[in-house]
């Protein structure tokens, strides 16, 4: 009954003035095409599309390589780190409690001794939501982090958000035979535009 009468609207500026206010900036949201208009009225600009995705996970034929690594408290400094570098924030607060709950779903990629990326997941009813999921650009294959993310048997069901510049993650779900299920626009406010190539799945709206 609260529809149609600008309650949305006036929070929306409310927290863009907050934002401005404290000099937050950029400003990211994914929008479904119906609400896209009033981002713009707003001074949103698009982006790209936001996919997400949802299918099997195959299981893979050969044993993991060496540099894959289960996520443990003697790297998670570092591995906070390498986050806040191609993240741009620290999440360390929102991911310690991902590791807590699920350590058997949470594993980094090292190359010449240094991290290069890592994954975790959080396991839903019926599938696990992939995410954070981020790997230095200069990875050549960061598609061992999801390949031999799960130690099961059985094909897993997984559901990740992708940004569509992420060619990266789109091309190896793509390989692996994983749809593209739902997509919304990526939307954004300010002119400091970061680099998506590293973030190869979205954590979710409360994780960045």
């Amino acid at each position: 009954k609260f529809r149609n009468q600008g309650i949305g609207t006036h929070l929306l500026q409310h927290l863009l003035d907050y934002f401005q206010q404290h000099h937050i900036s950029p400003v990211m949201l994914d929008a479904v095409e119906r609400a896209a208009p009033l981002y713009r009225t707003f001074g949103f600009k698009d982006v790209c599309r936001s996919l997400r995705y949802r299918g099997n996970l195959p299981v893979p034929s050969e044993k993991p390589p060496d540099r894959l690594h289960p996520i443990t408290d003697v790297v998670w400094k570092d591995l906070m780190e390498f986050d806040k570098l191609h993240f741009g924030a620290n999440r360390e607060s929102l991911l310690r409690p991902i590791f807590q709950k699920y350590p058997n779903y949470c594993r980094y990629l090292t190359q010449n001794g240094k991290i290069s990326g890592y994954i975790m997941a959080i396991e839903r009813e019926g599938y696990y939501k992939i995410g954070p999921w981020i790997v230095d650009r200069d990875e050549l294959t960061p598609d061992i982090l999801l390949r031999y993310l799960f130690s099961s048997s059985d094909p897993c069901e997984i559901y990740l958000g992708v940004l569509e510049q992420n060619h990266r993650t789109v091309q190896i779900l793509a390989d692996l035979q994983i749809p593209c299920i739902f997509s919304s626009i990526r939307m954004i406010l300010g002119t400091n535009h970061p680099d998506p190539s590293p973030i190869m799945a979205l954590a979710g709206p409360d994780r960045g």
